[in-house]
């Protein structure tokens, strides 16, 4: 399979809009500002046309581009989180919601869920992790790792709903296949009762 324009662009498109916002606060000369008021000011580049992709259509896509020269599974998995922590800022700004609660799977979209907490964190919102069931990979001890670092609390339990938290649905991506397995059932269950939900994928 071939990747398509349009996801190629899209996906250079955000790069070049992280870029501008990264620029952005290195020339930035009034500290007090917070880092998410600065990339507000930071000119959108107009997103592709949205395009819901099947099962088999994400994981056909996700197997082109596993070959290319500099995508890795690590650098795939950065973009994917900086796209949903892009998502969150545009759509729930930290002012009104400055708390996020990141659900977390044990697989890739867990993974990608890790990488946008991080991405959050620095953003300015207050933001903590449910991970029930860790990977003990390298990997993903490392992202996990990497959000201790950055203030990220880990919680045993999930918090009630609150109307100023917004929850990352980062438990299971489109490699996900039945049955719903202990304690991931209840886990969405309570993830549902949100009333704010940015989810990675769609299972």
């Amino acid at each position: 399979p071939t990747v398509p324009a349009s996801g190629t662009r899209a996906a250079l498109l955000l790069g070049c809009t992280s870029l501008l916002c990264l620029l952005a606060l290195l020339a930035h000369e009034k500290p007090a500002e917070s880092a998410a008021d600065v990339c507000a000011n930071v000119p959108r580049v107009p997103a592709a046309p949205l395009k819901h992709l099947s099962q088999q259509e994400a994981a056909d896509v996700d197997a082109a581009l596993m070959p290319t020269p500099g995508l890795s599974v690590e650098s795939l998995m950065e973009l994917s989180g900086l796209a949903v922590a892009h998502a969150v800022l545009a759509i729930y700004p930290p002012n009104a919601y400055p708390n996020v609660l990141a659900v977390l799977g044990p697989g890739g979209n867990g993974g990608d869920g890790m990488v946008a907490s991080r991405h959050l964190a620095s953003l300015g919102y207050s933001v903590s992790a449910y991970y029930p069931k860790r990977n003990g990979g390298a990997l993903y001890v490392g992202l996990a790792a990497s959000l201790e670092q950055m203030g990220v609390r880990f919680v045993d339990a999930l918090p009630p709903p609150s109307p100023t938290t917004v929850a990352v649905d980062a438990v299971f991506g489109f490699s996900f296949r039945p049955p719903l397995r202990a304690p991931f059932g209840e886990v969405l269950s309570s993830t549902s009762a949100f009333p704010h939900i940015v989810a990675v994928d769609v299972p």
